[in-house]
């Protein structure tokens, strides 16, 4: 499904209709999956397929529809993350695209997505309670998530598209 789903988002040209063909056959075989197997957590799926392709299954609720994110995949990741089965990265990541997607004036509560790229003071909802909010769900603070991606990658989230 992952790999679906990336052959068709990098395709070129892109094909409009072979994208939505492939994120409605995802939508319902995830769910179905979910249904009678639980949430897929690295426990049950591994990190890698067979050939060696990342099993992150973040991406396929990242391209879930808004109605899907408010039917069951929030609460499916927020109680997965209670569980520790779901990284909280990953329930942040797509709680904050949910939050784009449905028109929060491009703000986010967790600070994981940034749309429109800037200053993270003018893009998340409470910059003053963001590391409690962060730290609701097990986020690390935002001044160590900085440290760690300038440290390990170069990036300074603070000074992206300022």
């Amino acid at each position: 499904m992952i790999e679906n789903d990336q052959r068709v988002r990098r395709a070129v040209p892109v094909d409009p209709e072979e994208w939505k063909k492939v994120d409605k056959e995802n939508a319902q075989e995830i769910e179905q999956l979910i249904l009678k197997y639980g949430f897929p957590s690295v426990q049950k799926i591994g990190r890698h397929d067979f050939t060696k392709n990342s099993a992150d299954s973040k991406i396929l609720f990242l391209h879930a529809k808004k109605e899907a994110r408010e039917r069951y995949i929030l609460k499916l990741l927020l109680d997965s993350v209670k569980k520790g089965e779901c990284e909280p990265e990953n329930f942040a990541t797509v709680y904050d695209k949910y939050l784009i997607m449905k028109g929060f004036n491009n703000k986010v509560l967790y600070g994981e997505i940034r749309n429109p790229l800037g200053k993270l003071d003018q893009v998340v909802m409470n910059p003053k309670k963001l590391d409690s909010i962060r730290k609701s769900v097990g986020l690390e603070h935002i001044e160590y998530k900085r440290w760690k991606l300038k440290k390990l990658a170069g990036i300074d989230i603070n000074e992206l598209n300022q």
